[in-house]
Formats: structure tokens, sequence, C-alpha cells
């Protein structure tokens, strides 16, 4: 019967220290997925950054412009289309941040179930 006990407890263990090490290795891999979409993040915001501030760009230079002119026509579809793809780019990237916050707190709730 003890040595029954005892090869039971061995067994436990050697089970938990399984969950712990795919538990570690779960949460490595959640913090690097974490860190690689922060990147992602962080160089979309730079691109929609550059995108709005051409934007401005010509929207000065449509303005300084005389009106009626067909190149100002084609110039100002131009920045409507511009201004589209801003706005779709800035839902995806307000869809990634939600993502992220969510994958945080996923990371820290596993963090929190981690043994120590």
């Amino acid at each position: 019967e003890l040595v029954r006990l005892k090869t039971a407890m061995i067994a436990a263990h050697e089970s938990e220290a399984a969950v712990h090490l795919r538990l570690k290795d779960k949460l490595a891999r959640i913090s690097a997925e974490r860190q690689r979409e922060e990147k992602a993040l962080r160089d979309g915001m730079r691109v929609l950054e550059h995108e709005c501030a051409q934007v401005r760009m010509s929207h000065q230079e449509a303005a300084a412009n005389v009106a009626g002119m067909p190149a100002l026509q084609q110039h100002l579809q131009q920045l409507q289309q511009d201004l589209q793809q801003s706005q779709a780019l800035n839902t995806a990237l307000k869809v990634c941040e939600e993502y992220n916050v969510h994958m945080r707190t996923e990371l820290r709730d596993l963090h929190v179930r981690l043994p120590r």
C-alpha cells in the first residue's frame, strides 16, 4: 500500500511539473506574440501618422490651388480615396489594439494562475 501511495505521489508530482512546463511555455508564446503585435501596432501607427501628414499636406496644397481646375478635381478625388484608406487603416488599428488588450489580459490571467 505504501509503495502504491508513493508511486501515485510521484506520478502526481510529475504530472504537476508537466502542467507547469506547458503553462510556462504557453505564457512565453503569448508574451512573444504580444511583443510582435505591439511592434506591429507601433509600425502601423508610424505609417498612419505619415499618411495623415501626407493627406494634410495634400489638403493644404489643394486649398492653395485655384478652384475649378481639372487637376484639382483629380487631386481632391485622390484625397478622398486617401482619407477613406486612412480611416480603414485606423479602424484596423483599433481592432488590433483591442486584441492586444485582450491578449494582455489573457497573459496576466495565465501568469496569475501559474504555480509559483
